[in-house]
Order: structure tokens, then C-alpha cells, then sequence
């Protein structure tokens, strides 16, 4: 239990661990409100994120929740996106009753990126100019199994069951869901979807999917 107030930097972050927190409040946050990656695999309940509206730390970067996996990398040393959601490196997020509040000077409420995985339930984000939901690459989106870690090369099987939401409400954001392909893995072109139009219909098929009482405020 505790809280954080007038923060520049995020308020919370957990670099990987499992360690379990419940009733947080989190407010006038410049950067991000609730910030996890590199593999944590706790639970988080009953947390309260409110943004800052009077300063940010960095435009365009404050988020009220960014949930972070890990950064391999080729034999190269390039950046790919591993979509497995188990292992000592995968972040999956188990996260139970929160509110996040955004201001004109947030960006917006949750980013996926970077292969994180997880449960969120009983979820209220509202407020964020830019988007109430980002996901970053396929590979944080959909299935899969990674086939040669040398090259990065991954086998996408078409499911979209990473990331789940039930009883969760958006609504006053700007876009309701967005989704950027090849972001943070722009390297290995068989990892991203080959148009818009592939990466709009995945994104859609994933939605379809979030029936128990989720509302994205479309």
C-alpha cells in the first residue's frame, strides 16, 4: 500500500521480480504512472493513476500504464520480439481494478510493447488525447513461436489471446485502440504484418475477442 505524488520520472516500475502490490495511488505523475518490464510476473490491484496537468517530463512519452517485455537480439545485434508468454524473460501482468485518469498533457493510457503478456480486469482509463490503447508489433499482439533466435525468424500461428481485458471501461480518449507495426522491431520484415491492411484486421480480430463486458468506447 502506499502512494506517489508529483512525480517527473514514473511513479511505479518494476524491472522484472514478482512482486504483488494492491491499493496504490499514483498521482500528478509526469512520466508513467504504472511502468513494468523485464519479465515481472506480479499482480497488481486496486491501483489509482491519475496524470499530471500541469507538467511532463518528456511530450508525447507519459503514459499512465507502460507494460514492457524484453529486448532480444539477433546474432546481429538486432532488436526482435519474442511472443511467447512464458519464460524467465516474458513480463505477463495479472492486473485487477484500476482507474487511470489522463490530462491534455498525457499521451496515452496503456502501451503494450515488446511481447508483454497478461490479464487485465475491472479496468477504468479515460482522459488521454492520443489513445485510451497502443500495441506495438505482431509480436505483442498475436501468437507465436520463435523458429531461429540467430536470425529472429518467428512462426506466427494466428491467435490473439496475449492480452486480455473483461468488465473494463474506455472512454474519453482520443483514438479508442491503436496499433503500431514494426515500432520496436523494424529489423526482420517477416515480423511484422505486410500492409495496413493485415495489421488493421489483426488488431480487429483481437478486439472481437474482448466480448466479457469491455467497452473501448468505439
Amino acid at each position: 500500500r502506499g502512494k506517489s505524488d508529483r512525480l517527473l520520472d514514473d511513479a511505479l516500475e518494476f524491472l522484472g521480480g514478482a512482486a504483488n502490490v494492491d491499493h496504490i495511488a499514483l498521482t500528478d505523475v509526469g512520466d508513467d504512472g504504472f511502468d513494468v518490464d523485464n519479465g515481472w510476473n506480479g499482480t497488481g490491484e486496486y491501483v489509482f493513476v491519475h496524470m499530471s496537468a500541469s507538467f511532463t517530463k518528456e511530450a508525447g512519452g507519459n503514459r499512465g500504464l507502460e507494460m514492457d517485455g524484453h529486448d532480444a537480439k539477433d546474432s546481429s545485434g538486432n532488436k526482435f520480439i519474442y511472443p511467447e508468454t512464458t519464460g524467465d524473460d516474458v513480463t505477463f501482468v495479472t492486473l485487477n481494478n484500476f482507474t487511470v485518469v489522463g490530462t491534455e498533457r498525457s499521451d496515452t493510457g496503456i502501451v503494450f510493447r515488446r511481447s508483454v503478456a497478461g490479464n487485465l480486469t475491472h479496468f477504468n482509463v479515460s482522459g488521454f488525447p492520443d489513445k485510451g490503447i497502443e500495441i506495438r508489433d505482431r509480436a505483442t499482439l498475436e501468437g507465436g513461436t520463435v523458429t531461429d533466435a540467430s536470425t529472429g525468424a518467428t512462426n506466427f500461428d494466428g491467435t490473439y489471446t496475449r492480452i486480455t481485458f473483461e468488465n473494463s471501461e474506455f472512454y474519453g480518449n482520443g483514438t479508442t485502440v491503436g496499433f503500431k507495426n514494426g515500432e520496436d522491431d523494424d529489423s526482420h520484415a517477416g515480423n511484422k504484418y505486410a500492409n495496413d491492411t493485415e495489421a488493421t484486421n489483426a488488431l480487429n480480430a483481437w478486439k472481437a475477442l474482448q466480448t466479457t463486458n469491455v467497452d473501448f468506447g468505439d
